[in-house]
C-alpha cells in the first residue's frame, strides 16, 4: 500500500504539472497559484470525506504554516517550469524534499546511514547533468535559482507537515491549502493582479490544482499510516512523470542526459529514504 499512493502522489503531482504547463507562459504566477491552491483546496475537502479526520487546533495550525511555506515553494517551482523547464526544476525540488527532513533528523541526533550519504552524493552529482540545456542559455541559471528556492520552501514545509499527529487524517491538509488561498489572493490584491486566470486560462490552473492536491493527499495519508520512507521514495518519483509528461505533450525540452540525471536523482532519494 505504501508504494501505491507513493506512485499515486507522483503520477498526481505529474498530471497536474501538465495541466499547468498548458497555460504556464500566459498566466501570472500568482493568478495561477491562487487558482491551483483552490482546486487543491477542493482535492482536501474530498480527502476529509474519504479518511477518517479529528480536528486538533494544533495540527490544523502546523498545516496553515506549513500551507503557507509550499505555497511560496510552489511559486518558485512555477516560475522555474516557466522561465526554464520542468526538468531542471523538479529534479532539484525533489532532492530537496528528501535532503530537509534529513537535516532535521539529523539536528535531532539520529546518525543516517552510510547509505543515505552515498544517496546524497549521487542525487547531488546527477542534478549537474539535469542542469546541462543548451537550448535555454542563459535560462538555465534562473531554472536552477528556482529549483533551490522551491526545494527550499517545500522542504521547510514537509517538516512541518511531519509533526502532525496521523488522528488529524486530512485537516492538515484542508489548512495547508486553505492558507495557500489566502496569501496569494491577498498578494494578487496587493499587486494589482487578477486574483484568478481569465476563463480561458481558469480550468487548467483550477485543474492542475486539484490533481497536485489529490497527490498531497496521498502522500499525507501514506505517510501517517503506512512507512513515511516507502512512500517518500515512491513519491520522488515525481519528477520523471512531470518531465515526461510535459516532453511529450508539451513543450518542455528534455534530453537523453537530463533523463540520466532525473534518473540519478530520483535513486539517490530512494537511498536517502531507505538509509
Amino acid at each position: 500500500m505504501s508504494v501505491l499512493l507513493g506512485t499515486l502522489s507522483a503520477f498526481f503531482i505529474g498530471l497536474g504539472d501538465l495541466c499547468v504547463g498548458r497555460v504556464l507562459r500566459a498566466v501570472h504566477v500568482v493568478s495561477l497559484t491562487t487558482a491551483a491552491s483552490l482546486g487543491a483546496l477542493g482535492s482536501g475537502a474530498i480527502g476529509l470525506l474519504i479518511v477518517r479526520s479529528e480536528f486538533i487546533a494544533a495540527d490544523f495550525a502546523m498545516g496553515v504554516l506549513s500551507g503557507c511555506f509550499m505555497g511560496v515553494g510552489l511559486v518558485f517551482y512555477f516560475k522555474g517550469m516557466q522561465s526554464a523547464s520542468v526538468g531542471i526544476v523538479a529534479p532539484i525540488s525533489a532532492v530537496q524534499l528528501a535532503l530537509w527532513p534529513l537535516g532535521y533528523d539529523v539536528i535531532r541526533g539520529a546518525r543516517p546511514s552510510l547509505l543515505a550519504w552515498l544517496g546524497v552524493v549521487i542525487a547531488m552529482v546527477s542534478l549537474v547533468l539535469t542542469t546541462v540545456s543548451p537550448e535555454l542559455g542563459n535560462k538555465v541559471a534562473a531554472g536552477v535559482r528556482s529549483g533551490v528556492l522551491a526545494g527550499s520552501f517545500y522542504g521547510i514545509g514537509i517538516v512541518v507537515l511531519s509533526v502532525t499527529d496521523p488522528a488529524s487524517g486530512m485537516w492538515p491538509a484542508v489548512a495547508h491549502r486553505s492558507s495557500g488561498v489566502v496569501v496569494f489572493a491577498i498578494a494578487a490584491v496587493f499587486l494589482g493582479l487578477p486574483s484568478f486566470p481569465s476563463p480561458g486560462q481558469r480550468w487548467f490552473s483550477l485543474l492542475g490544482g486539484i490533481l497536485g492536491g489529490f497527490g498531497l493527499v496521498a502522500y499525507l495519508y501514506g505517510a501517517q499510516n503506512y512507512s513515511l520512507g516507502v512512500v517518500a521514495v515512491t513519491s520522488a518519483m515525481f519528477p520523471a512523470f512531470s518531465s515526461f509528461l510535459l516532453y511529450r505533450f508539451g513543450d518542455h525540452p528534455l534530453r537523453w542526459w537530463q533523463g540520466i540525471g532525473i534518473a540519478g536523482a530520483v535513486s539517490g532519494v530512494a537511498l536517502i529514504a531507505l538509509g
